[in-house]
């Protein structure tokens, strides 16, 4: 009878927090918003991949060359935002303006270059410093990344190096 009882309980408890998992997804989803974002200098595509890389957006869709259609909970939309803005207004954009706080630890970046290309850019900061996401943008060679801020000083010193010595 006691393991029965403990069996009853355990099945409760589970029940309990499935609801509560139910429960708070409901709670997300109402928090959900849509936003256009227009993009002027690169393509609507490439913006897509790269907020998808970056600020994790899921539910996006281009609707013409240069707007995209997001759908997420506002701190996604305000990450697809900085990744829009780092990636559209890259030579504007200092070194030390080039970069947003995420939170404490985090950072999202752009970097410019000027001698190589972004896609190899890409490549590199991979390869050398472990950097997974990461975005890189041909159309007007910049690279976007997100990382820790020892990362993101990593890749900015490693970038400034490789585009110096590039041929």
């Amino acid at each position: 009878m006691p393991e029965t009882r403990r069996a009853m309980l355990g099945i409760a408890c589970s029940w309990i927090l499935c609801a509560s998992a139910v429960a708070a997804t409901d709670e997300k989803r109402d928090e959900m918003r849509t936003e256009e974002l227009r993009v002027e200098r690169i393509g609507a595509q490439d913006a897509l991949l790269a907020v998808r890389t970056i600020a994790g957006v899921r539910e996006i869709e281009v609707h013409d060359l240069h707007t995209l259609s997001i759908h997420d909970l506002p701190d996604k939309l305000l990450l697809a935002r900085w990744v829009v803005e780092l990636l559209d207004h890259p030579r504007s954009v200092s070194r030390l303006h080039g970069a947003r706080k995420v939170d404490e630890e985090t950072m999202i970046a752009s970097f410019a270059l000027r001698q190589t290309s972004a896609r190899d850019a890409m490549r590199l900061l991979m390869s050398r410093i472990a950097i997974r996401k990461v975005a890189a943008v041909e159309a007007n060679e910049t690279v976007v990344f997100r990382d820790t801020r020892e990362q993101g000083k990593a890749a900015f010193d490693l970038l400034d190096e490789f585009d110096r010595t590039a041929p």
